[in-house]
Parts: structure tokens; C-alpha cells; sequence
């Protein structure tokens, strides 16, 4: 090193509680912003965070959004925002990878169906098809927005309660009369036992 210059002697990084940063579309932010001021979705009293690390496991600490540590970076238009975790165990180090998931705001009422049920037909738009209280088949024309986990936020389209079909909706016709039958995920269905 040249004489006058600063010499690196050591980095020293907090590792309990650790911070955890990433990024979310300004665009998103907005949008979360426009809803919150219509009323259409609140907001919780403290925002969670759950990471996923990078094989696939969940942390098993939640960590808290901080809001003091929101900036826009300016040639991205990304909003960074800080999560902070418990770390007691050191699992979390500088520089893992992984991804968060946060509940930023809860849409009240909103229609989800699973992204299965959804078709997309010419154009992009989606479709789905409904049962009627004659239990006859109909085509329903739907805008989506988010997808959560497994599920699209029906915008427009659908009410609450309607039936949609999930199972065999390729096969089922428009004006077919159908016996509906609740759906049940394969996650949730008793295992089959063989008889002895």
C-alpha cells in the first residue's frame, strides 16, 4: 500500500439480528399504495417476512419489513427494502441467497381461483368455465391480477361463491349439464387403502 492510503484491516458485519435486502417493482409499490388509499385492501399492523433459503427450506424465524429502509434506485426503478431476522443460530450469513415472501397488504373480499382453472384464450385474456344454479356449463370471461402462491386475484368476472371448474374444465362444454362435485386438492384427499 502507498504511504497516506487507508489499509483494509477487517469488515466487521452484525450477524443477530441480520439484515435481509431485496427488491420490489416501484410499479407494485404503487399499485399497493393506490389500493390501500381506495380502501380496497389494508394493511397489517406489522408486515412479517418469511424467507425460502436457497435449497428449497423455509427459515423457521420470521423477520419484521423495515420501513425506514425503503429507497428507489433510480436507474431500475426497483424499490430496496431491509427485513430484519433473528439469527441466533447463524444460519443466515452475508451474501446467502434466497427469496422473501411478504404480506403487504390484505385485499378484502377479493375472488382467487386456483391458476389450473384458468384458460387464456387469443388476445391473453382469460377464461374459465362455470357451473350455473341449473348446473349447466358456461364460459366466463375474467381479468386477473396477482398471483398468490397457487392462486389469481380475479379482478373482474366472477363473485364470490360462483362455481368454477377445476377438474376436466378442458373436457366440459358450454351448455353441457354437469353433476359439480367440491373439489378437494390432492394434498388434502385421505390416502387409499388396499384391502387385505
Amino acid at each position: 500500500m502507498g504511504q497516506g492510503t487507508a489499509t483494509l484491516l477487517a469488515t466487521i458485519q452484525q450477524l443477530d439480528p441480520i439484515y435481509f435486502d431485496f427488491t420490489q417493482s416501484s410499479s407494485d409499490l404503487l399499485a399497493l399504495k393506490r389500493e390501500l388509499a381506495a380502501g380496497s385492501a389494508t394493511m397489517p399492523s406489522s408486515v412479517d417476512v418469511t424467507l425460502l433459503l436457497d435449497d428449497g427450506t423455509v427459515y423457521d424465524k420470521t423477520g419484521k419489513l423495515l420501513f425506514s429502509e425503503v429507497s428507489v434506485d433510480e436507474t431500475t426503478g426497483m424499490v430496496s427494502l431491509r427485513a430484519q431476522f433473528p439469527n441466533p443460530d447463524r444460519i443466515l450469513l452475508p451474501g446467502m441467497f434466497a427469496r422473501a415472501k411478504v404480506v403487504q397488504a390484505v385485499k378484502k373480499d377479493a375472488v382467487t381461483i386456483p391458476q389450473r382453472a384458468l384458460t387464456r384464450v387469443k388476445g391473453g385474456k382469460g377464461s374459465v368455465m362455470v357451473v350455473d344454479d341449473s348446473n349447466h356449463v358456461q364460459v366466463r370471461m375474467v381479468e386477473t391480477g396477482n398471483v398468490v402462491e397457487d392462486r389469481w386475484v380475479v379482478t373482474s368476472g366472477l363473485k364470490a361463491g360462483e362455481k368454477v371448474i377445476i377438474e376436466g374444465h378442458l373436457k366440459a362444454r358450454p351448455g353441457a349439464q354437469v353433476v359439480p362435485v367440491a373439489y378437494v386438492p390432492a394434498a388434502e384427499k385421505p390416502a387409499d387403502h388396499a384391502a387385505h
